[in-house]
């Protein structure tokens, strides 16, 4: 969209003239971010993607988990504004994404997680859906897994190196990882709500801003909703944005325990390997014709099968980093 009409859109969440309109990321790889500049202050203005066969409603449910937050006073997330589908107004936080975790950024996450679950008590089950791809047992992962794997074979018939990884790597592993999850009692049986969290589906530090003046701020909530904390741990642990030094799993890991308690200890060990092969095959997303070009759009890259080979690569990667915890 040219810039003039973005300008339009901007000034009318507003309610009041913008001065310049300037794209300056990705949000999450698919949504686009742009600077709204006026007189003396910034905003953010999030463009959501329409992709196929997706039906998330990703602005609503980014606007409900803000608004929730800043409810129970929680200021370290941006403030919505107005939005007008498919693009929402945001507070700017003047900041950069943190690449580099700190000791102490850790600590920060650790907080922010524990108020999340402190507001998760205070929140009635009814007023907030459940996260995007909530995984209440192991036998829901092995249904996104099989989903996945399914979505992705009809483009591995043209591409054999995909193929190769699916059938001599992912699904050997697959079989072998169920076959020890499954150990697990409670396996096939969804979690109880006492039991479930709020989470920020997708959190990790991809998403956590560093602001100028040295505070932090997380960003992102089109997947919030109600899950399994467990899953919160493995996604957070596991996200490839960010690798994290060894020290600084086993610290996080405790502080989860901390929170949310021993008993999820055992589940935790089932499920972690199984969420890597999960996320191995979200990694292969872009061998999809609309996720790719969604991906394309919202970084502005070209070139196809660069893309392609290197998220091969990560996808390898992941199945040998989430062998065990």
């Amino acid at each position: 969209m040219s810039e003039n009409n973005l300008k339009t859109i901007a000034s009318m969440l507003l309610g009041a003239p913008v001065g310049e309109v300037v794209h300056v990321s990705s949000g999450g790889g698919n949504s686009r971010i742009y600077m709204v500049a006026t007189g003396d202050k910034l905003y953010a203005l999030k463009e959501y993607p329409s992709i196929e066969n997706d039906k998330r409603d990703r602005l609503n449910t980014e606007r409900l988990a803000l608004d929730l937050m800043h409810w129970h006073g929680v200021h370290s997330v941006p403030t919505y504004i107005a939005a007008e589908s498919p693009y929402a107004l945001m507070s700017w936080v003047d900041g950069f994404v943190i690449k580099e975790p700190k000791d102490s950024d850790i600590d920060d996450a650790a907080v922010f997680l524990g108020t999340l679950h402190h507001i998760s008590g205070k929140t009635h089950a009814e007023d907030v859906p459940l996260a995007s791809e909530a995984c209440l047992s192991g036998q829901s992962i092995v249904e996104q897994i099989e989903k996945r794997t399914s979505a992705l074979m009809p483009y591995s018939k043209e591409n054999p190196k995909l193929m190769d990884f699916l059938s001599k790597q992912l699904l050997p592993s697959f079989q072998k990882r169920l076959k020890n999850a499954k150990t697990f009692a409670d396996f096939s049986t969804p979690l109880p709500h006492d039991k479930r969290t709020l989470i920020a589906a997708d959190f990790g530090f991809h998403n956590i801003m560093r602001a100028l003046d040295g505070r932090i701020y997380f960003i992102d909530f089109e997947y919030f909703g109600w899950d399994d904390p467990v899953k919160l741990m493995c996604d957070f642990l596991l996200h490839p944005a960010t690798p994290l030094k060894t020290e600084m799993r086993k610290n996080f890991y405790n502080y989860m325990l901390s929170i949310y308690g021993s008993d999820i200890e055992a589940r935790f060990a089932a499920y972690y390997p199984l969420f890597g092969l999960r996320w191995a095959l979200i990694l292969l997303n872009e061998f999809i014709p609309e996720r790719l070009q969604a991906r394309m759009n919202a970084r502005g890259m070209s070139d196809a099968e660069q893309i392609k080979t290197e998220q091969l690569a990560k996808a390898e990667m992941m199945l040998i980093m989430s062998e065990k915890f």
